[in-house]
């Protein structure tokens, strides 16, 4: 869970892009099964949060199906809390 941790930690302190962090949280996320069942419920939210990224407003249905960077980054900052308390 460390590893979760870090990427969603740089994340939220935007020390990485929001592409590197889709990429690399859902690699990170289909590979990690030695989570606790509190922590893949909400890795496993965090995970829906970042399918509906749409970084284009072009294409986007904000608010209904998508979400933004900004909604991106809040909901990341909520689990990191969550995940830090476990």
């Amino acid at each position: 869970m460390d590893k979760n941790i870090y990427i969603v930690s740089n994340f939220v302190s935007r020390e990485i892009s929001v592409l590197e962090f889709e990429r690399e949280y859902l690699i990170l996320f289909k590979r990690d099964n030695e989570l606790s069942r509190e922590a893949f419920e909400l890795l496993n939210g965090l995970f829906v949060w970042v399918d509906a990224f749409c970084g284009d407003p072009e294409i986007a249905n904000y608010p209904f199906d998508d979400i933004d960077e900004e909604e991106l980054h809040l909901k990341a900052k909520i689990v990191l809390d969550r995940l830090k308390e476990l």
